[in-house]
């Protein structure tokens, strides 16, 4: 995953993709209190698309990946715009301990490469604060289109919502909300192919 995500880090951001974290980025902090910007964390956060959209709400802000080339570009962002309130670091998660203070995580088109939820849903529940919150955006269950030409993905063919919500209540998460919040198009050996996102919206209480 890492390898293949480094080779296109410098051409990511297409008008497609910054056009649709702008929406994606207007979901994730709908109703999501001042407070809980306080120390965010964006789990695999690419280019950064979705935290430069919201950055002048963070207090402080850390952005992690696997790609070291998409955490090139997220710090050489930074560096031009000015900003000092947010980071880039690569780091797997599942490998690395980080504080576990957190008040606000969020995440977007990151889940159905990773290979157990589970786990993801018991780690993210440790490092999030009581009282903090938890956005998740990712692709609406589909047939395997999405990812067809894309060599050696070996991840999920999207999530059905109610599973989703299973498997992170499970894990000590209250939802809150969840719905789709999203309806693309994606050209796939030439023709059009319709997918859709989700957001969910938990807390730890």
């Amino acid at each position: 995953m890492t390898s293949t995500f480094d080779s296109i880090a410098s051409n990511w951001d297409t008008p497609y993709r910054i056009e649709r974290s702008q929406l994606i980025s207007k979901k994730i902090i709908a109703n999501i209190p001042n407070e809980a910007f306080a120390n965010t964390l964006e789990f695999g956060c690419g280019t950064g698309l979705i935290t430069f959209n919201i950055i002048d709400k963070i207090q402080k802000g850390l952005l992690i990946d696997t790609s070291e080339n998409m955490i090139s570009v997220v710090n050489q962002k930074i560096r031009m715009s000015g900003y000092n309130n947010i980071i880039g670091k690569c780091i797997n998660i599942t490998n690395i301990e980080l504080s576990s203070d957190f008040s606000f995580v969020y995440s977007s088109m990151v889940l159905h490469h990773i290979n157990n939820i589970d786990i993801l849903a018991k780690t993210f529940y440790k490092l999030i604060s009581k009282n903090g919150y938890l956005c998740i955006v990712d692709l609406c269950k589909d047939n395997g289109l999405f990812h067809k030409n894309e060599k050696g993905f070996k991840g999920h063919n999207g999530f059905d919502i109610k599973e989703m919500e299973h498997i992170f209540g499970n894990n000590g998460f209250t939802i809150l909300n969840s719905e789709i919040i999203y309806k693309g198009n994606k050209i796939i050996d030439n023709q059009d192919h319709k997918y859709e996102l989700f957001i969910i919206r938990m807390r730890k209480i």
